[in-house]
């Protein structure tokens, strides 16, 4: 299933991250839209959340700031 029309049509804020060394999930399936960031973690898999929790709660901070939202 592509879904990625659908995410690029997401007119709100998106952060989509992806671990640099996925064998599963790579930069070229994400979906972003100019308006979306896409950050990749470098060194981290397929789970960059559990792998680097601190590189990835600084980019959900850093995105939540910018948006005003905390």
């Amino acid at each position: 299933m592509d879904v990625s029309a659908a995410v690029r049509a997401h007119p709100g804020p998106l952060l989509q991250v992806v671990g640099g060394r996925s064998q599963l999930v790579a930069l070229r399936h994400t979906a972003a839209a100019p308006h979306h960031r896409v950050h990749v973690v470098a060194g981290a898999g397929m789970r960059p959340h559990a792998e680097q929790p601190a590189a990835v709660s600084a980019l959900v901070a850093a995105l939540l700031r910018q948006k005003g939202l905390i």
